[in-house]
């Protein structure tokens, strides 16, 4: 069953001040062509670009949201993504830029408040590219209850649970400047391992439900060398998302 069909969509751009990463950021935000005052019942997806990238990323998208639109083959939902520069959407061991508090804790409400979408918290999605991927993946196994679906493709995971065990073509693409600043000249070992942990981990279980959950994340595959494949640790089973009982409409 299709979608209802709406119009093409209206890119703008926001500034967000905050005093926990450098400010303001900037955010671009997609909304679908709709008719005014029916934005408030759509979901919100937050669409994490990957490194390097800014959120001029959901720019190059346009196209495709809008072709998805139009067949009714995706329902319509408010986007956005934030520049992050190669943050790794990671609160740093130094404290001086925190993303992930960020994110969770002042650009989704913000998001959520400006927009009118997202139902005050309960339709939001989450996804991510490469580095955006590991990002994504670090908000939803810590704050599972906040996203309806989560999607990453090709995470920037290392599989490893100690910085020694880190394989190479896992930091080849990141100089000794840029780990230092992640995780400390010194790798901080501790702050290292407060990363997302297996699905099967008791903490990160499901909470029991009488129905499948709203969505499910899995690790995508086909991009460069050193993020190919599925990675050993997502394969254990879908990642846990809130069991809000909401659904996409038309569905």
């Amino acid at each position: 069953m299709a979608f209802p069909s709406v119009g093409p969509g209206v890119l703008s751009t926001d500034w967000l001040g905050t005093a926990l990463v450098p400010s303001p950021v900037e955010v671009r935000v997609l909304r679908p062509g709709v008719p005014a005052g029916e934005a408030d019942d759509l979901p919100l997806l937050l669409l994490l670009h990957g490194g390097g990238d800014s959120a001029s990323f959901l720019d190059g998208l346009v196209p495709l949201f809008d072709r998805l639109w139009t067949s009714g083959d995706l329902p319509p939902l408010v986007v956005a993504t934030p520049s992050a520069g190669r943050s790794f959407y990671l609160d740093r061991a130094d404290g001086s830029q925190r993303w992930e508090t960020f994110l969770a804790d002042e650009l989704l409400a913000h998001l959520v408040a400006g927009t009118g979408a997202g139902r005050g918290g309960a339709a939001v999605a989450l996804c991510g590219v490469s580095m955006g991927g590991i990002g994504a993946l670090r908000l939803a196994f810590r704050r599972p209850d906040r996203f309806v679906a989560v999607a990453v493709l090709e995470p920037a995971i290392e599989e490893a649970t100690s910085w020694p065990e880190v394989a190479l073509r896992d930091v080849v693409y990141r100089d000794a400047g840029l780990i230092a600043e992640l995780y400390g000249h010194a790798v901080d070992e501790a702050h290292f391992r407060r990363r997302p942990r297996r699905p099967g981990h008791p903490r990160h279980r499901p909470r029991r439900r009488s129905r499948p959950a709203p969505g499910a994340a899995s690790g995508g595959g086909g991009g460069p060398a050193h993020l190919a494949g599925s990675p050993p640790a997502l394969r254990g089973g879908p990642l846990p998302v809130s069991s809000s009982g909401w659904r996409w409409p038309g569905r």
